[in-house]
């Protein structure tokens, strides 16, 4: 199990101590999946509640309940998704969580039920509507150690740095349970 890292008022830090705890691989897997907390922000309050959209509770409890009801209502879309990338034999980060929404909301406005038993039909068409929509693959991505305006350590950002060699394959999931089958 790796380390969380901490943020405090004075800065970032962690708890690992010896370098030999974890690998330089490990490392740069778990680097690769640091933003995917913002991105379920993202879709929590942007595309699932609505941009701009405050909170209707008016006491902590109803808060607190209506915080886990968006939580519960990203959840079972997530799980779609999920079904959907392995109904497709793909990545779930494949999976369009905007389109994944849309689905369920239709789902729910014609047939007034989205249960995720196997056997519902609403929830195989979905399924299914998800897997023939699929985001394409994302290239592989690095970006050389440089910077747009000048400094004395770094170079200026020049056209050749478009041509920096890129990565051959994905780096391995941070956590092998994780991973996902080919």
């Amino acid at each position: 199990m790796m380390d969380v890292t901490t943020t405090s008022p004075t800065g970032s830090f962690t708890s690992i101590l010896d370098p030999k705890d974890v690998s330089a691989l490990d490392l740069a897997a778990a680097y690769t999946q640091r933003w995917e907390i913002e991105s379920v922000f993202d879709e929590l309050k942007t595309h699932q509640r609505g941009p701009r959209t405050v909170l209707r509770s008016k006491s902590p409890d109803l808060v607190l309940q209506e915080v886990w009801g968006h939580l519960c209502c990203h959840y079972a879309i997530r799980t779609l998704m999920w079904e959907a990338a392995d109904h497709a034999g793909v990545d779930p980060d494949r999976v369009s969580f905007v389109a994944a929404l849309r689905i369920a909301r239709r789902s729910i406005s014609v047939a007034r039920d989205f249960s995720p038993q196997a056997s519902d039909h609403g929830w195989r068409h979905a399924i299914a509507l998800l897997g023939r929509r699929l985001n394409p693959t994302r290239r592989l991505r690095s970006n050389p150690r440089v910077v747009k305006r000048k400094y004395v350590q770094w170079h200026v950002k020049r056209a050749r740095h478009r041509s920096w060699p890129q990565p051959l394959d994905h780096p391995e999931p941070a956590f092998p349970e994780h991973r996902v089958p080919n």
